[in-house]
């Protein structure tokens, strides 16, 4: 109990200006305008999370602010402060960060020069962004990452290899985007892909039925798909979800899976153009 109270009195004592600290988190919230400066200036050895919403502050939004070398940091959230770039720059020497927010900023890209330098990410929102690629290779130095968040961006292109060597990425949420069309070969270890809101006419799908995918969960609706062919899905035999309301559907053949097994135990075809219930 000793060793606890004299951690949280530390934390107190070297809590910046203008914001709130608990027990290894520094939150400073500009909602207000009371934030007018960055307000993580020198190390500090305890903290492990750094929130800082909602500011306005131009060394930020530009990319001229570096982080000081903080031994725990782990966890880093720069949500809504009108970012335009980071570079690597920005973390500094805090390369064990795992968790990284950076949504409702104005990014126009995919920062891969900051992700490059943080090889142990594990979870990544760049949500509420402009960004409009993916381009290849953008996660390739990010091993760990398990959760990617790209919700409402502007991406309409994404460059085959953009996930390469994401083994352990468990869900890509690319909800509310200008998406025509979209590889699923490209999620070979993947289990859930998030593509509401989209353009989507084309799912590009593995033509050998052999092709190993572990997705069960592929949520598509309110896309422009029309027809889904024989075969479509004979390549996801983990499929446990298929999610495609309000598309302009009007034909779904015998056979989407092939003549494979499945596991498919939900499939949402509600607000679409059947005049028939499909029979496999």
């Amino acid at each position: 109990m000793i060793c606890i109270n004299l951690v949280i009195v530390q934390a107190s004592n070297n809590c910046p200006q203008y914001c709130n600290c608990g027990y290894s988190a520094v939150i400073c919230d500009g909602d207000s305008g009371t934030v007018p400066s960055f307000p993580i200036q020198q190390s500090i050895s305890w903290l492990a999370a750094i929130i800082v919403t909602n500011t306005d502050l131009p060394r930020l939004q530009t990319g001229q602010i570096v982080l000081p070398f903080c031994p725990n940091l782990y966890y880093l959230e720069l949500s809504d402060n009108q970012i335009l770039t980071v570079t690597e720059s920005l973390v500094g020497n805090n390369s064990f960060i795992t968790y990284l927010k950076l949504a409702g900023n104005n990014l126009t890209r995919i920062p891969i020069e900051l992700l490059q330098t943080l090889s142990y990410l594990e979870t990544v929102f760049l949500n509420r962004n402009q960004i409009d690629s993916v381009p290849s290779s953008s996660f390739q130095n990010n091993r760990n990452l398990s959760d990617l968040y790209l919700v409402d961006n502007q991406i309409h292109t994404i460059s085959p290899g953009a996930f390469i060597g994401l083994k352990h990425l468990t869900s890509i949420d690319l909800n509310n985007n200008l998406l025509e069309r979209f590889a699923l070969l490209e999620l070979v270890n993947n289990r859930k892909v998030y593509l509401d809101g989209n353009f989507l006419s084309e799912l590009i799908v593995p033509n050998d039925c052999t092709f190993p995918s572990l997705l069960e969960l592929v949520s598509l609706s309110s896309n422009r798909l029309k027809r889904l062919q024989n075969h479509s899905f004979c390549s996801l035999k983990n499929l446990q979800d298929l999610i495609l309301p309000n598309n302009g559907i009007n034909q779904v053949d015998g056979f989407i899976f092939g003549n494979e097994t499945h596991n498919l135990e939900y499939l949402n075809l509600a607000n679409n153009e059947l005049r028939q219930i499909p029979v496999e």
